[in-house]
């Protein structure tokens, strides 16, 4: 089974990253996927067309207008080049939705997250057609039950939840729990945008600091648009203890040398970075963004009841005090066995694809 996955990225971030996992579960269950890699016209090699080669998976780069991208998303619709188009991103959404009746290849879609636009502006109205495309193609997938009850886009019957995933390995050996004296290490990981929240953690840590002599050291891993007005409220907040690390491809790593990881977001599809956290066996503290509870279940007691500074400082002091935090974290990385692995996503993404080839060869 021939699959074109296509996406157009702008770093390696949770997308990204679960649809390297998926193709590499896919090879190994014997189909044939290829990344369509979209871009701008002389826009230099991306992260992702990197990850790709480095795991032997097959890359194509596109480099075009958006004008032209549609256009070539209609020629692989029609032309038989794949078995299944495999869409990551609304500028695919669009053209392959709207040209559901003359296209052949049938098309799923994975919706990895949706940050609500401000009315009326340009990605606004791109959400409102996204939706509207999403509900004539062939087959949706929402990557937590969250994002299925609570977006409102129409559906194809072939609609399903599946979970993010990634691979068993590497193993590590989870970090050593802090004694009551030791610096508390504290990582966040993901795009410096505003609906990642860095902006109260950072304040957060401020907050714990003044309390405890400055025992809290933050890391955070990612690039974005907010990198210059994080680094200067850090500097307001007179807060050394914050480091900027920029993207990291070693998240893995840094997981191991950190005592917990902290997620602030707002909104969330399934954060890969939580996912690795479980299997690593690096403690949680979270919000309950997106798709987050249904990873770590409904009654996880590190959860950050509210978004704000002082709420994300009392959850942190909360994980610290506790005398359960190794038992919460055995039982995170069970869970994450037990539904959050590569193998089982690729294993329903195969499934759903073989249902939906049937049923448009009938």
């Amino acid at each position: 089974m021939k699959i074109a996955h296509l996406i157009d990225s702008g770093g390696m971030y949770g997308a990204e990253r679960m649809l390297i996992e998926l193709c590499k579960e896919q090879t190994k269950r014997k189909l044939t996927p290829t990344i369509i890699s979209f871009g701008r016209p002389n826009e230099p090699e991306k992260l992702i067309e990197k990850q790709a080669v480095k795991n032997n998976i097959r890359v194509i780069k596109v480099r075009c207008s958006f004008i032209q991208a549609i256009l070539y998303c209609l020629r692989i619709g029609r032309d038989n080049s794949y078995n299944l188009i495999h869409s990551h991103g609304y500028k695919f959404n669009i053209p392959l939705g709207l040209a559901t009746p003359l296209r052949k290849t049938p098309v799923v879609s994975t919706v990895h997250g949706y940050v609500a636009a401000n009315i009326l502006t340009k990605m606004y109205y791109y959400q409102l057609v996204d939706k509207f495309a999403l509900s004539l193609i062939d087959a949706v997938i929402f990557v937590s039950e969250h994002q299925s009850k609570t977006l409102n886009i129409g559906k194809s019957n072939l609609s399903q939840v599946i979970n993010n995933g990634i691979s068993e390995n590497p193993l590590t050996i989870a970090p050593s729990q802090p004694t009551d004296n030791a610096t508390r290490r504290i990582l966040a990981v993901g795009r410096l945008a505003k609906e990642k929240n860095f902006h109260e953690l950072i304040i957060a840590i401020s907050i714990l600091n003044i309390r405890d002599s400055n025992k809290y050291v933050l890391t955070i891993a990612g690039d974005g648009y907010l990198h210059e007005k994080l680094i200067q409220l850090a500097s307001d907040e007179n807060n050394s203890n914050v480091i900027f690390l920029g993207y990291s491809e070693k998240v893995n790593d840094l997981l191991n040398e950190n005592d917990c990881l902290v997620i602030s977001s707002t909104t969330e599809g399934l954060p890969i970075c939580l996912l690795e956290s479980m299997r690593n066996g690096t403690g949680i503290i979270s919000t309950k963004a997106g798709g987050i509870p249904d990873a770590l279940g409904e009654n996880y007691p590190f959860y950050i009841e509210h978004p704000s500074a002082d709420s994300i400082a009392q959850a942190i002091e909360d994980y610290f005090s506790s005398t359960e935090r190794i038992a919460v974290i055995e039982r995170s990385k069970i869970r994450f066995f037990n539904h959050f692995t590569s193998r089982a996503m690729a294993r329903k993404y195969e499934s759903l694809y073989k249902r939906l080839l049937t049923e448009r060869s009938q």
